[in-house]
């Protein structure tokens, strides 16, 4: 059979894809190598939990079930997943791998582990991020300091006592961070200083107050540039909408600031200077790529 369109990868951006492609008359299949619809999901740490609430989390045509404002576990994503894959009786093969993409004449050939494929288009929904990335420095680090990547981190009973550096600062690392810094001393590295935006303001999602100011928002002009830390931030071409931004940046900083000064609690904030490889070393028990 030769499908109209083929679908490399069942995770989210795949099975949104699958939704609105069975809204056609095309013919398509969606190809993935797991055994199972969320498999990926359910191969992360224990406490992953998303950064987005419910009302931001959901795939288009079916919401996530339960309280709104709540950040869904792992677990709870996996298992929406298989009901997404359910309700809209998407046609998935799993346990499928692709060895070889290739265009012959007019069409895709697509070369798996279970056989031949063949299709007029092929979407890739796979995601950017398939292999670990360790720093080459690791393989110079002592063989009594425990190095392990975020994707094999579980809990923390897999660490050796003592002080934990978690290297990089994205979504998994610094909840990695955060988990472990309840249980002893924590290092978070990066490679430049980072601003943090508060998760939420005012018993509301910071991603609510990003709709309802036009920020989470990206229409089909929109020109893809990359975003550089801190509020001043380009993520459109027009300079006016630019400027909206960061003056929703503005506002939004300062409802936070209004918010906190209403909440009966102290604030602590921690600065560390730069890290000494060398004398931080010896006190090292794990080390933690995020």
């Amino acid at each position: 059979m030769i499908y109209n369109v083929a679908v490399i990868g069942a995770g989210q951006a795949g099975l949104a894809m699958g939704y609105y492609l069975k809204q056609t008359r095309l013919s398509f299949v969606i190809l993935d190598k797991g055994s199972e619809i969320g498999e990926s999901w359910k191969e992360r740490y224990d406490s992953l939990k998303l950064f987005t609430p419910r009302s931001y989390s959901s795939l288009p045509g079916l919401s996530l079930e339960g309280e709104q404002n709540i950040y869904p576990t792992k677990n709870e994503i996996s298992d929406y997943l298989i009901h997404y894959t359910n309700t809209f009786s998407l046609p998935i093969q799993l346990n499928t791998t692709i060895t070889k993409l290739a265009k012959v004449d007019e069409r895709f050939k697509l070369s798996t582990n279970q056989g031949e494929y063949q299709s007029k288009n092929v979407i890739i929904a796979t995601g950017p991020f398939q292999q670990p990335y360790i720093p080459n420095f690791s393989k110079h680090l002592s063989g009594e300091v425990l190095q392990l990547h975020s994707s094999e981190y579980k809990n923390s009973s897999q660490l050796i006592k003592g002080t934990t550096v978690i290297v990089g600062g994205g979504n998994s690392g610094a909840q990695i961070a955060v988990e472990l810094s309840h249980e002893g001393e924590v290092f978070l590295s990066v490679g430049h200083r980072m601003t943090f935006l508060p998760q939420d303001i005012g018993n509301k999602s910071i991603f609510w107050w990003f709709d309802k100011l036009g920020i989470y928002k990206a229409n089909v002009t929109a020109m893809p540039v990359l975003m550089t830390r801190g509020p001043n931030f380009t993520m459109l071409q027009s300079s006016t909408q630019k400027q909206l931004i960061n003056k929703s940046f503005q506002l939004l900083s300062l409802l936070y600031q209004i918010y906190l000064l209403k909440q009966i609690f102290s604030i602590t904030l921690l600065c560390y200077p730069s890290l000494n490889w060398k004398k931080r070393l010896p006190r090292w028990k794990t080390l933690c790529f995020g």
